[in-house]
């Protein structure tokens, strides 16, 4: 799956599910995906949801997500009746029977009446421990994975230069200082890093050093 914006609201009364697919297997990528929905999960799974933010569930330590910003709002249904928390749920994945492959990845996810104390609820994958590279999250989520990333540093470019692979030339994730206060993907304005300045203008090393000896 790539190039894919999934936004709205879900339900689901399956176990081992997720916004994007319920399984990944063999040599899988999700690469350049952003997700924004509600995510339900019904009352029968209170006992073990084992779902998750990007997939239910993982095969493969071939399998790969790449590039992709998580805004999931996982939320387990019948808190007002008494049902809940839910257990076992993963920022990205909701069980891994094999290490997923995490890379330049945005979690921005929240988390409602699910994860319950003490169960082995995980900020990326349950199961398997994901292997990260270039990871961020707003909010470690029973486990601490991934870097942290401040509000101050996502409004600042910060995350979206390092996102990007410490570049601004051909860009995945692109954001507007000043105005959009966390990165995105699929166009804008690119972030450069300039005299340890974060900035949307491209720097021209030459111009500057010219004005610089006037």
């Amino acid at each position: 799956i790539k190039n894919f914006k999934l936004t709205g609201e879900m339900y689901t009364s399956h176990q081992f599910s997720g916004p994007i697919t319920r399984w990944m297997s063999g040599k899988s990528t999700i690469d350049n995906v952003e997700i924004d929905v509600a995510f339900h999960l019904a009352p029968n799974l209170a006992g073990d949801t084992s779902s998750g933010g990007v997939i239910g569930r993982n095969g493969s330590a071939n399998s790969l997500i790449n590039n992709c910003l998580v805004k999931t709002h996982l939320i387990g249904d019948g808190a007002e009746d008494g049902v809940g928390p839910y257990w076992y749920v993963g920022g990205v994945a909701g069980w891994a029977d094999a290490s997923l492959q995490i890379k330049n990845t945005l979690i921005l996810s929240e988390y409602e009446n699910v994860g319950a104390e003490g169960d082995n609820s995980r900020t990326t994958s349950r199961g398997a421990k994901a292997t990260l590279t270039n990871v961020f999250v707003s909010q470690f989520f029973r486990e601490a994975e991934g870097t942290l990333a401040t509000p101050e540093q996502l409004a600042s470019g910060e995350i979206t230069w390092k996102l990007n692979g410490s570049t601004g030339d051909d860009p995945a994730w692109f954001q507007t200082l000043g105005t959009e206060p966390t990165p995105h993907l699929f166009g804008g304005d690119a972030v450069y890093l300039y005299a340890g300045q974060y900035t949307n203008d491209k720097p021209n090393p030459q111009l500057n050093a010219y004005a610089y000896n006037l």
